[in-house]
């Protein structure tokens, strides 16, 4: 009989560990409206540095020759490890424990044990699910190595250590990051520390380096002269109003981040209507996803994802609005789109209402570009090993997106908006059609109306071709707003199809337009394909995925664009 040495015995890695942070969304957002365009990113980027570094000290403990990173971004990272003691992750939950406990974040570390007869590179999806569901335990008994863990906290955000328009400056400023272990000289009585320096925390500073970031999202909007020429009337408008408010209001010069209340007058200037955008978007299912593929598999699409929602969006910030300008000249997504977070799966945004709805539309058309081209390699992948792909597999691809869509005030309270998207994005990852009982992802929620995104992208181009009539061909605003106000009939005329009562809805939808100048471009746009989709909902209501509403929602919008 052959013995085995120990080398051999031993699979490459005997453990799969996850760090996950909780808390994120309460925290980033937990910011008084009135600067909140100089403090969100900083926070958000806070999140992102405690993934950093609590992934530096996981290596540190355990030796870079034993890890392997799967993937790190979005508040959280998974790894492989080979053989180390509970002791070493102990260390490090503590020391983390003995900051978190003071403050309304929490990061946990997770692992499970990889088994010798079954490899992870071949059972990726049993054990993704496996420590993904070891993460939601683990973060319920939070603090459980450290005896004060539920002691009351008072996170007192006044505190001279928390800079956050420091931190933002940090970020915007530099290319480069290290991450150093304070040595125990070293130690500072602060167990946190927020400025334009880095980030002190867990006994570990992240400062400028030499290491260069890596799909961070790192721009903002900031002033520069060109917008400083371009909206010289509104900004002089906007000061006016604000002194006679009594309010602080910091002067635009050049490389000064946009208050949210420019990026809504921006659109002000372009639409006539002075209202912010709020978008929320993630990627669907990734999770089932991940637990039909194979490791290397599932590294490739993690990387793919990663790299769209970090240089990727990136790059797609310096393309110009479809359809605005301002003074004759193009206008770029960058001056006008806040990226609160953009990294993992999923991402959020504020701008100008305009820029949001068209940002909206470029990020799905390019992510489903990263999709098609994923589902491709994925089915070469099992080509190449003699297979076919699983038909549970192959249903999964491609790989979709959904969103969502507010509209608000630039006042309104930045603690309350982060959830108001979450639930708008939430409707439309659980919207099912009337006559159907399973939910469909892979849609917009767009001012409440959910929509897939052929229809979404539809509707703004119909929007914009109501834009022209009003703004080229003389139809009254009136048109649109009568339009636009009978979206609640639209919808009981909706209601009614599903419920095969069409009644006289149908001869009732060319009334709003029978003195119109432009009745026959009317008619082909907007009546005559509206009373298909009804029609279509009334005869074969189980074939029909549409929502009728879209055409009343393209003329809000176009009233919107032309006030």
């Amino acid at each position: 009989m052959k013995i085995m040495s120990d080398k051999q015995s031993k699979p490459p890695y005997q453990y799969f560990l996850k760090g996950d942070i909780s808390g994120i969304q309460e925290f980033i957002f937990n910011v008084k409206s009135s600067g909140a365009a100089r403090a969100l990113k900083g926070r958000s980027f806070f999140i992102q540095a405690i993934s950093m570094i609590g992934l530096k000290m996981v290596v540190d403990k355990i030796g870079a020759d034993n890890i392997e990173i799967f993937y790190n971004g979005g508040g959280n990272f998974y790894l492989m490890a080979k053989d180390f003691s509970d002791e070493q992750l102990d260390e490090i939950q503590t020391q983390i424990d003995q900051t978190c406990r003071r403050y309304n974040f929490y990061l946990s570390i997770s692992k499970i044990p990889i088994q010798s007869d079954k490899p992870i590179q071949e059972n990726f999806g049993f054990y993704w699910k496996k420590l993904n569901l070891q993460a939601e335990r683990d973060k319920l008994q939070k603090f459980r190595n450290h005896l004060l863990g539920f002691e009351p906290y008072y996170f007192e955000e006044n505190r001279k250590n928390f800079d956050w328009k420091g931190i933002t400056k940090f970020i915007r400023k530099i290319n480069t990051f290290d991450i150093t272990t304070l040595a125990k000289t070293e130690e500072k009585t602060l167990d946190l520390k927020i400025d334009e320096s880095g980030v002190l925390i867990f006994n570990h500073q992240l400062t400028k380096g030499d290491t260069a970031f890596k799909n961070i999202v790192r721009d903002l909007p900031t002033w520069s002269k060109d917008l400083i020429n371009n909206y010289q009337h509104f900004i002089q408008k906007e000061m006016v109003k604000r002194l006679q408010k009594g309010e602080s209001l910091l002067k635009p010069q050049d490389d000064i981040i946009l208050e949210f209340s420019y990026l809504s007058g921006f659109a002000a200037e372009r639409t006539g209507t002075n209202k912010l955008g709020i978008l929320k978007m993630d990627v669907d299912s990734l999770g089932g996803l991940f637990s039909h593929l194979n490791y290397d598999q599932a590294k490739k699409v993690s990387k793919k994802i990663s790299d769209f929602f970090g240089s990727q969006i990136t790059t797609m910030l310096s393309h110009s609005i479809p359809n605005a300008d301002i003074n004759k000249a193009p206008v770029k997504f960058a001056d006008n789109i806040y990226p609160v977070f953009s990294g993992g799966d999923d991402c959020f945004f504020v701008g100008g209402w305009d820029a949001i709805m068209y940002w909206a539309k470029l990020i799905q058309q390019e992510f489903n570009e990263v999709a098609q081209q994923l589902e491709r390699d994925i089915q070469e992948d099992f080509k190449a090993n003699g297979k076919r792909i699983p038909a549970t597999l192959a249903k999964l691809f491609p790989i979709s997106i959904s969103g969502a869509i507010v509209m608000l005030e630039s006042t309104y309270p930045t603690t309350r908006f982060a959830n108001l998207a979450q639930e708008a994005l939430d409707v439309a990852k659980y919207f099912t059609y009337p006559t159907k009982k399973i939910a469909t992802k892979n849609k917009i929620n767009c001012l409440g109306e959910v929509l897939n995104w052929l229809e979404y992208n539809a509707t703004l181009e119909l929007a914009d071709e109501l834009k022209s009539l009003v703004n080229e061909k003389g139809e009254p605003r009136s048109t649109l707003e009568k339009i636009r106000s009978t979206a609640k009939g639209y919808k009981l005329m909706y209601e009614e199809v599903s419920e095969r009562r069409m009644g006289p809805s149908i001869a009732h939808l060319f009334y709003f337009i029978r003195h119109s100048k432009n009745q026959k471009v009317l008619a082909d746009k907007l009546v005559k394909p509206f009373s298909m989709d009804l029609i279509s909902a009334f005869t074969k209501p189980e074939e029909t995925e549409s929502n009728p509403l879209k055409y009343p929602l393209a003329a809000r919008i176009a009233e919107f664009l032309t006030r």
